[in-house]
């Protein structure tokens, strides 16, 4: 203040600083911090169950005979192995750092991304898993340490495309099952699945590279699009599997194939009606993201066309934010499900639990 009268108020200077700096979400979780860590016993609860349950379905899936269902659960397991072991060292690191902690928040986390247009919502997609993890869990280490963000989301990310395209060669061996019953046993199950693998794993690449770049040139742009019509096409054909499955379920079975000595053979018709509640129950939780894809390739139609359509941006915002609420919770819920729908483990189960 050299008393010219030329300066600015301070009112003016603070209000011009803020509206300068880029926006941010603020979230109420990280700023009414504790003072120490306090650990979350319901989170330490569900990572016990967790834990319990994939090792049960490890066990079990490794002493079930040969079955596509086998195979199956191998590459489930993968990924979800990977998940359950860094949230035990989050769980370990935050205890043993004292890491801040928030309060347990139980209501339904909405954030407030509808300044983002919803092509480029994969672009924050880390940022929304980390307002997320912290409001669910209370644990500030997912801030303070990003990489823990990271690999945790790349996990969970992996587990989803690895679902999503593992059920179509699942339900295509149940068909042939019951289709084709003498060539089914001579049949190699590895291949297929180990072949589509690759997918899984270039998508969440290409979710990690939206990630970091946040670029929106059109090469990008062009990944994003292929991802969305890529699992608009999977889910159609799934949902198309097993509205035919019914249909299936007359075709009349041979003699020899009710008296064979495999057991994906002998009772075809009901491990489809089993497999398709796996798969209808599991891809219930994949509904949101399809939602955002659909959502986002007709706002991008729309585009070239002069429509607009503001509610749909906020049907797909919240849509992708329930997309990524649920991964952290897909781990536990494919565990229980596959103990309860798949046939050969819920008969190991039984078996192992009479004996």
């Amino acid at each position: 203040m050299d008393g010219s009268g030329d300066d600015p108020p301070l009112l003016s200077l603070h209000l011009d600083h803020q509206f300068d700096a880029e926006p941010t979400t603020i979230v109420q979780d990280t700023v009414l911090t504790k003072s120490e860590f306090c650990m979350n016993p319901y989170r330490v609860v569900w990572i016990a169950l967790e834990t319990l349950f994939f090792l049960l379905i490890s066990v079990l899936t490794v002493a079930s005979k040969r079955d596509f269902i086998k195979v199956f659960l191998f590459f489930l397991l993968l990924p979800i192995g990977c998940q359950i072991g860094t949230d035990i060292f989050i769980e370990v690191k935050a205890s043993l750092d004292r890491f801040p902690s928030t309060d347990v928040n139980w209501y339904y986390f909405y954030g407030d991304y509808n300044n983002i247009h919803i092509r480029f919502l994969p672009n924050e997609g880390l940022r929304i898993y980390e307002d997320i993890i912290v409001h669910y869990t209370s644990y500030i280490i997912f801030r303070g340490l990003p990489i823990i963000s990271l690999v945790s989301f790349i996990f969970t990310d992996w587990l989803f495309w690895t679902l999503l395209f593992s059920s179509i060669p699942l339900l295509i061996y149940s068909y042939r099952s019951i289709l084709r019953p003498e060539h089914t046993p001579y049949l190699a199950f590895w291949p297929p699945f180990l072949h589509i693998q690759v997918v899984p794993l270039l998508f969440a690449g290409s979710d990690m590279l939206l990630l970091y770049l946040q670029s929106h040139n059109g090469v990008l742009i062009a990944i994003s699009a292929l991802i969305k019509l890529t699992a608009l096409i999977i889910a159609s054909l799934l949902l198309l599997l097993v509205i035919f499955c019914p249909c299936l379920l007359c075709h009349r079975l041979a003699l020899r194939t009710k008296s064979s000595g495999f057991v994906y053979i002998r009772s075809a018709r009901s491990r489809l009606i089993w497999i398709s509640l796996f798969i209808l129950f599991n891809h219930t939780f994949s509904i949101p993201y399809i939602v955002w894809s659909g959502l986002s390739t007709w706002k991008d139609l729309s585009v070239l066309f002069s429509i607009d359509d503001g509610f749909s941006d906020w049907i797909a915002t919240n849509a992708f934010v329930l997309h990524i609420s649920i991964l952290p919770f897909r781990p536990l819920t494919l565990l229980i499900s596959s103990l309860l729908l798949l046939p050969n483990i819920r008969h190991s189960f039984a078996q192992f639990v009479c004996c």
